[in-house]
């Protein structure tokens, strides 16, 4: 019998003003590590294999993890669930969820998700668990700060824990203060799982954000062309990068009209490049210092397939769902129907390209 430590890491509401890290929105499927976070496979090495379908069952799950299901080495694993249930656990789709290391099959009892700070600042710590079903295991959790446990503790599934009542990490042996760091840039902060035998691990849900205390940067608003549907609510993913270092990756969500106001995190010139549903890719560069600034950005709209150009093959999205009136790309100008006005839309846009 398979011992099993799965899990799930969620998003949730901000700590506080400044910059916030949410690994369930910043979940790469290509990329590892990824900005700010690095999945571990053992205490010091990342995972470097990403598997799209890694259960062989036709479930597309992609997944990282040394060797796919069911060869020895399937675990430790971490992914972002495809859809809500997934195996009937107790996910929602995008849901990060992960498998704990077992020393028989690739030497390690440790795996961990860190997150290495890009600038100096107080950094806090969100994070909880729940019993996502009931087998009466238990596991081991620790906080740790650049590689020294600052915190720990138990759960067992025995349904105390339900989703409804999460166990917050603040409980821990560090009590509260494990869960606040002074910190500068590269420090890391972690949340390290541990599957020891006899005990036999088991499917937590978990929550891990991050935030600091550095103000939040640029204000303005993100409009499409083209766009008369409702911004508010809406989200446009945004990267972050250095030089040719992606430092961070957020999703921003929309306010009235396209406002918005976000931190990008470092200090110095940087090379922002914003993406919403069905636009192409605007970069802006910018200095950022320790003040807010104004930065206004104009998506083009009509590059359906995110090909990174406006081109035939988003002519052909538009008339293989016209007439649909759900929330897809192909419904390019937001009116919340696929029609001619979006076929409009990509012809006058046709042949222009991320810039």
């Amino acid at each position: 019998m398979n011992r099993i430590l799965v899990l799930v890491f969620a998003s949730s509401a901000c700590l506080a003003q400044g910059a916030f890290w949410q690994l369930g929105n910043d979940f790469s499927n290509t990329t590892n590590p990824n900005g700010v976070w690095t999945l571990l496979k053992n205490p010091t090495m990342p995972f470097t294999s990403c598997w799209p379908d890694y259960y062989q069952n036709s479930s597309n799950q992609p997944t990282w993890a040394e060797e796919q299901f069911p060869q020895n080495a399937h675990v430790p694993f971490w992914a972002s669930s495809t859809v809500d249930n997934f195996q009937g656990l107790d996910l929602k789709k995008g849901d990060v969820f992960a498998h704990g290391a077992e020393t028989d099959r690739t030497g390690t009892d440790y795996t961990a998700v860190r997150w290495t700070a890009p600038h100096a600042g107080v950094a806090a710590i969100q994070a909880y668990i729940w019993n996502v079903r009931v087998l009466g295991r238990t596991m081991v959790w620790e906080i740790k700060k650049n590689g020294v446990a600052v915190s720990q503790g138990l759960i067992t599934s025995n349904g105390s824990y339900p989703s409804t009542s999460k166990l917050n990490l603040a409980s821990g042996s560090g009590g509260p203060a494990a869960l606040n760091h002074a910190v500068v840039a590269g420090d890391t902060l972690e949340l390290g799982l541990t599957s020891s035998p006899p005990v036999v691990g088991e499917i937590m849900g978990i929550i891990f954000n991050v935030a600091t205390d550095q103000p939040s940067r640029l204000v303005g608003s993100i409009v499409p062309s083209d766009y008369i549907g409702d911004l508010s609510g809406k989200t446009v993913t945004c990267e972050v990068w250095s030089g040719s270092t992606l430092v961070n990756k957020p999703k921003i969500t929309l306010g009235p009209g396209g406002t918005y106001a976000f931190d990008p995190t470092p200090n110095g010139a940087v090379s922002l490049r914003f993406r919403m549903q069905s636009t192409l890719v605007k970069t802006a560069n910018v200095v950022l210092g320790s003040s807010s600034q104004v930065l206004n950005v104009a998506l083009i709209s009509g590059d359906i397939d995110a090909s990174g150009e406006v081109d035939a093959a988003d002519i052909d999205a538009v008339i293989a769902d016209f007439g649909l009136t759900t929330d897809v790309p192909a419904d390019v100008d937001g009116s919340a129907e696929v029609d001619a006005a979006d076929i409009d839309v990509v012809i006058s846009r046709f042949g222009e390209v991320d810039a």
